[in-house]
């Protein structure tokens, strides 16, 4: 018994060795994935606790009063000082210097060393990467020249924002740097922006996180010593050195840090998801093979039953091949991902974020669920066919008896050409190889829609940021700063916090409230204090609706409130809701007439001290090109992984439809036919019902790809619509027929090597 294993491998070569490389592919994807998202994760929490990573920020107009820092760390929150000021380079691009760190928030050396000279600066290393720069080379920041001496990483700025409500990091346009404190306190003191990190001195819930940081805003403007009766006298002196917060945000909240983690654990999902639904159909085309094999040998099958030869061990025989090949492949593939796969993800990772390096750590359950899970489920699949199979008599299995009920094979089709019946009966007879066949297009054309789809909507995206923007400017300033000048259009923009149950994540949304008569939000109405219009990007991105109520909480106060979101418009903001600006002013606890944010289609000249954030129509669209940039990696591999599934899946399946119907073609040989007419009989029904899948397929691949896109993006602090063109679509279907008739080539010969001495042999026909 166990002589027809190596018999089996040796005479289908072709089909387990197309089955090897699927496996491979398969595992190595897993493997890679996996142990390179982990490796890399590992890294990065290990970095931010060995470089004592901040649990938050706050940053204020001035220097803080040393009498309410004291207040501050009675709550038990240690400040460190985190000062930096942003110089620009000869090519525009902004370096945000900080003051050397020696407790808190701890570079990365990379390479190189941290500044001492007078002249030295540390780089973060993607910063450098994009301008090129080395050690040793000379960089000018306002008019002073410094020598680079170390490249690395920050960890309160793995993603390099330079405010908090941007979208994306352009690293071309903005980088971070060190210098020593020395040098520092030589700078320009006008230019000094007050940053403060701050650590929990103890271990706090996330509740109690937020309550914590409520009470420290509460201290820094004295409003805790206010409410504290009998200590008005010494909460106004204190009050007389308030200095204005600009920002604050604890760490889970912080864009800069919390979304690598986020964006680690979605790769890995996906990854994942993706192998498993490969090694599943790997295990159905081992089904339909062996199911195949039993019935080309069933008479043999028959006669070692009938003599006494137990089931489980013909069972065994057939399953050790299968098994044999997947182990192998399995091994290739583990070898395969933990020594050049995981560099896929680790590669995407690093372009993008700032984060040391890494090297790979293989976990015993990956190398164990590589290894034996696929084995197993392909031991489990085929036992399970096998055992149906032979759960016959040995004269039924003698006699080729393999129907459920006799008298079946009679054709009831009295219309139509012969043509159109023989082939209608070549598909009736091999529909279990045409619904592997459609779910392999299926699967092969999701995973070109998905890279494609990824490209297109990103370029989507950036179109719609030229094309289609509410104003060409936006101003954030300080609190009171008016500007006089009627191109611009005053407003109150707020920060608030969603979380949304269904992707399991919390998001940042602006709420913006908006002047009566305004000339940019014409269609935001009248509307109650707890109604809301929101933006179509919102409602896309969470899926809401119109009468839809939903939970905002207010980052600055904490409060939690409920609104009806009275309608849905089209303004090109990103995630934001829209109210009146008194309604907001009353949400933010400000005065009636405050403001701090203006619309403008002209540039308009503001101070530096009081601009705490500007963006253009250029800014978003190089957001759009950064993502694109950023996720190159996967766009260009799972086209390519597409295109090696299209070609084994439709190599094997059309040599099975083949090798299923050797007696109809030696028939036909034997009838006279010439092998051209054979061809076209089988071959060209095998090229229609394809190009029929494909084209069936992908309207399915669509609307399937809709379906799952807002939990594919969402780590993206804001929306990018699924855009897919007929162009679009056009490629994805004649990739998929290319491909077949690429493979379909290895399958002509075929046709001729059937001798006709197969429908002269004893057989059930």
């Amino acid at each position: 018994m166990n002589k027809r294993v190596f018999r089996d491998i040796k005479s289908n070569i072709g089909r387990y060795l197309a089955l090897f490389i699927l496996t491979v592919v398969a595992l190595g994807m897993y493997v890679g994935f996996i142990s390179g998202t982990d490796s890399a994760k590992t890294t990065f929490e290990k970095y931010l606790r060995d470089n004592n990573v901040e649990d938050g920020y706050v940053t204020l107009e001035g220097k803080i009063d040393n009498r309410i820092k004291k207040d501050v760390e009675s709550l038990g929150i240690k400040f460190y000082n985190n000062y930096y000021v942003n110089h620009k380079s000869k090519d525009g691009s902004v370096v945000r210097i900080f003051d050397e760190r020696t407790k808190c928030d701890l570079p990365y050396v990379k390479l190189g060393r941290l500044p001492k000279n007078s002249d030295d600066i540390f780089l973060d290393q993607i910063y450098a990467s994009k301008k090129k720069l080395h050690l040793g080379d000379e960089i000018t920041l306002a008019d002073k020249k410094y020598k680079i001496c170390g490249i690395g990483a920050f960890p309160d700025y793995a993603i390099s924002l330079e405010t908090a409500t941007q979208m994306l990091a352009d690293r071309s346009k903005f980088g971070v740097g060190m210098v020593s404190e020395s040098v520092f306190n030589e700078l320009d003191k006008n230019d000094i922006v007050y940053n403060y990190s701050f650590k929990y001195t103890k271990k706090y819930s996330d509740t109690e996180k937020k309550e914590k940081l409520r009470k420290m805003v509460k201290t820094l403007v004295c409003v805790s010593a206010i409410e504290s009766y009998g200590k008005l006298d010494e909460a106004f002196e204190k009050m007389s050195n308030v200095r204005e917060i600009k920002s604050y945000c604890g760490i889970d909240n912080n864009k800069r840090v919390s979304v690598v983690t986020q964006k680690m654990k979605s790769n890995k999902s996906m990854a994942s998801m993706f192998v498993w639904v490969v090694i599943v159909i790997i295990a159905f085309l081992y089904v339909v093979f062996t199911k195949q094999t039993i019935q080309k040998e069933c008479s043999v099958l028959g006669t070692l039953m009938a003599l006494g030869i137990k089931k489980i061990n013909i069972l065994i025989s057939y399953i050790i091949a299968p098994c044999v090949i997947t182990f192998l492949g399995s091994l290739v593939g583990l070898l395969l991902g933990a020594k050049v796969l995981y560099l896929l993800p680790i590669h995407s990772l690093s372009g993008y974020y700032s984060i040391p390096d890494c090297k790979v750590n293989l976990d015993a359950a990956v190398i164990l669920v590589a290894i034996f899970a696929p084995v197993i489920l392909i031991a489990i699949i085929n036992s399970l066919s096998i055992l149906k199979a032979l759960n016959r008599k040995p004269l039924q299995l003698i006699r080729h008896d393999l129907k459920k009920t006799r008298g079946m094979n009679k054709s009831h089709l009295n219309f139509g050409s012969f043509d159109f019946r023989f082939r209608l009966r070549v598909f009736a007879s091999s529909m279990g190889a045409y619904v592997l066949l459609f779910i392999g297009i299926f699967l092969g054309g999701f995973l070109m829609m998905f890279g494609v789809g990824m490209s297109s909507s990103f370029d989507g995206y950036i179109e719609k940021q030229k094309n289609n923007s509410l104003c060409k400017y936006q101003y954030c300033v300080s609190d009171g700063y008016e500007i006089k000048n009627d191109a611009v259009e005053e407003a109150t923009v707020g920060n608030f916090e969603y979380t949304d149950k269904k992707l399991k994540q919390t998001y940042s949304i602006s709420g913006i409230g908006v002047i009566k008569n305004s000339d940019f939000f014409k269609k935001i109405n009248r509307l109650t204090s707890d109604e809301i219009i929101i933006s179509k990007d919102t409602a896309q991105k969470f899926v809401l609706k119109k009468d839809d109520v939903i939970k905002l909480e207010n980052s600055a106060t904490g409060q939690v409130d409920k609104y009806k979101i009275k309608d849905v418009v089209d303004y090109n903001l990103g995630l934001c809701f829209f109210t009146q600006q008194s309604e907001m002013n009353n949400i933010l606890l400000k005065d009636v007439n405050y403001l701090n944010y203006y619309f403008s289609n002209k540039k308009i000249d503001i101070p530096k001290k009081y601009l705490v954030s500007k963006l253009s129509v250029e800014d978003y669209v190089s957001n759009g090109q950064v993502m694109k940039n950023a996720m190159k990696s996967m766009i260009m591999m799972f086209p390519t992984v597409a295109v090696i599934i299209y070609m084994i899946i439709m190599y094997i399946l059309i040599k099975l439809v083949i090798s299923q119907n050797e007696i109809g073609i030696s028939m036909l040989k034997v009838f006279g036919f010439t092998e051209s007419e054979i061809r076209k009989m089988y071959i060209n029904t095998n090229t229609i019902i394809t190009i029929l899948f494909v084209l069936i397929s992908l309207p399915l691949q669509y609307n399937f790809m809709v379906s799952i896109w807002p939990a594919c993006i969402k780590t993206i602090p804001g929306y990018i619509g699924f855009v897919m063109e007929g162009k679009h679509l056009l490629i994805i279907a004649l990739t998929g027929i290319v491909c077949y008739f690429i493979a379909n080539v290895t399958s002509l010969n075929k046709v001729k090597k059937v001798p006709m001495v197969i429908a002269l042999k004893n057989q059930d026909i």
